[in-house]
């Protein structure tokens, strides 16, 4: 006659004490196969051939973990400087935005925060760094249904005030006010579910030029079309100075936190339409991010 004695309580104490711990065991039932076969306290006579165990047998342990995450709330900018040289604008990215009207006598200048807001413009990043400037990224920008004066602005200029000349001609072919535009990236980050973004200016020196900013975000961009957020606001004109404000339920991320570094992409447009004075001008464009915990 064969024993096989199986001692839980013994094996139990060959796991340790330290931590949890939880062994089972059950004594299998006689297979029918097997003839004079008996069990209890943990004993099984087994007098012909080895049990066949059958069924399930499960030891489960719970783990706690807690995890302690700080209130955050950051923001990088890529560009911390745009400088606007109205002595060369050979290397500024800037165009006609209207031209000379001979009938009234005045410049007809075209509205570029409507265009800005337009649906189907928009503007973003793409790592090309401007030469000279590893900060900024330089980005592409798409002006939708442009029509009638609003078409100049696919020329470039490079004088100030704006005028073309046609030395063929012997004539003036073209004046108006010009404008020019800056593109960066802003990124911000929060671990907040109730967030904000304001963007204002201070400190700006009078006879300043217009300056309109738009602030777009990614979205899911398809065909790699912005198709994000987008917020336009004239921060200032002749004297009057306006800010840019957001919240995460309207740039459609309501009750979100930014899901990491979120990138803002920064549209910057300065108009020349003669309202500016001469001299060195500036202007502090102040990003903000507050987060509300």
């Amino acid at each position: 006659m064969k024993y096989l004695m199986l001692a839980g309580s013994l094996l139990l104490g060959a796991l340790g004490t330290a931590g949890a711990e939880d062994f089972r065991w059950t004594p299998p039932p006689c297979d029918p196969k097997v003839t004079g076969c008996s069990t209890g306290n943990g004993v099984v006579d087994v007098q012909k051939e080895d049990q066949v165990f059958r069924g399930n047998l499960s030891s489960t342990l719970t783990e706690n973990i807690t995890v302690s995450i700080p209130a955050v709330v950051a923001m990088h900018l890529h560009e911390k400087s745009w400088t606007v040289d109205l002595f060369n604008l050979k290397n500024c990215d800037c165009y006609r935005a209207g031209e000379h009207n001979p009938t009234t006598g005045r410049d007809d200048v075209i509205d570029i925060e409507a265009i800005m807001n337009r649906a189907g413009t928009y503007w973003k990043g793409d790592n090309q760094a401007i030469s000279g400037n590893p900060y900024s990224f330089a980005g592409t920008v798409n002006l939708a249904g442009l029509t009638g004066l609003e078409t100049q602005l696919k020329n470039r200029v490079e004088s100030y005030p704006g005028i073309v000349y046609d030395n063929a001609k012997g004539s003036v072919t073209w004046k108006g006010p010009i404008i020019c535009f800056n593109r960066k990236i802003v990124e911000k980050f929060t671990n907040s579910t109730n967030w904000k973004v304001n963007v204002s200016v201070s400190g700006v020196t009078a006879g300043f030029p217009k300056l309109v900013l738009g602030d777009m975000l990614p979205g899911t961009m398809p065909g790699g079309v912005p198709n994000g957020a987008k917020f336009v606001k004239t921060l200032y004109s002749n004297g009057v100075s306006g800010s840019l404000d957001f919240t995460n339920t309207q740039a459609g991320l309501g009750g979100k936190t930014t899901g990491g570094w979120l990138d803002d992409y920064i549209l910057e447009a300065l108009v020349f339409d003669g309202s500016e004075t001469a001299g060195d001008k500036t202007a502090a464009v102040n990003f903000k991010l507050t987060g509300t915990f």
